[in-house]
């Protein structure tokens, strides 16, 4: 078998992409293409893929989380003490507390 070298693979490739075909490699092309850097290539871009998808969950998971929290917010709306409302239930928890003969 004779040796395949770069530009013949590459026109194989190129020729089977513009007419929309499949591939078959032999063993020989395949390690031609590792030697070429297309497996460190591949493995960059399906890190950047992997990357990518992670960042999308996660911040689709922080959306989700806001809405969840807006939406128990908005049920359930917080109420600020003033602060005679928080003077008042002090004195009201001191004289639950205090012994029946020191009461105010």
């Amino acid at each position: 078998m004779m040796a395949v070298t770069p530009p013949e693979l590459m026109r194989r490739v190129y020729r089977q992409m513009e007419i929309g075909k499949g591939i078959r490699l032999s063993a020989e092309e395949v390690d031609l293409l590792a030697e070429m850097g297309a497996l460190k290539a591949m493995s960059a871009y399906t890190a950047g893929y992997v990357e990518r998808q992670a960042g999308e969950r996660q911040a689709a998971l922080k959306v989700a989380r806001e809405e969840a929290l807006d939406a128990t917010v908005a049920r359930h709306p917080r109420h600020v003490a003033s602060k005679q409302e928080v003077e008042n239930a002090m004195r009201r928890a001191r004289a639950r507390l205090s012994p029946k003969g020191e009461r105010p």
